[in-house]
C-alpha cells in the first residue's frame, strides 16, 4: 500500500464509527422522549423507556418529576391562553 494513501484510512475510520452509531440510535431507541410520552398519556411506555437509561430505583422519581413538569406546563399554557384572549382588541373578537 502506498504511504500517501493512509490518509484515507485515517479519514474513513471515524466516518465508519459515526455511521455505526447513527444506525444503532435510529434502530434501537424510540423517537419519543419520556416527556412527550407522559404529555400524551402513555405513562407505561415512558417508564419502559426510562428503564433503558436509568437504574430501577431512579425511574419512579423521574416519572413523578416529569409528571409535575407536564402539569406546570399545562397550567402555564392555559394561563397564557387566557391572558392572550383577554388582551385582544374588542372589535376583533368573534
Amino acid at each position: 500500500m502506498d504511504v500517501h494513501s493512509y490518509w484515507r484510512i485515517v479519514y474513513f475510520m471515524p466516518v465508519f464509527a459515526l455511521t455505526l452509531q447513527i444506525y444503532n440510535i435510529v434502530t434501537k431507541y424510540p423517537y419519543e422522549t419520556p416527556k412527550y410520552l407522559l404529555q400524551n398519556g402513555r405513562k407505561e411506555e415512558a417508564r419502559q423507556l426510562l428503564k433503558i437509561f436509568l437504574k430501577p430505583k431512579y425511574v419512579e422519581p423521574r416519572i413523578r418529576e416529569l409528571e409535575h413538569y407536564c402539569e406546570l406546563l399545562r397550567y402555564f399554557q392555559l394561563q397564557q391562553r387566557e391572558e392572550i384572549g383577554s388582551s385582544r382588541v374588542p372589535e376583533l373578537q368573534n
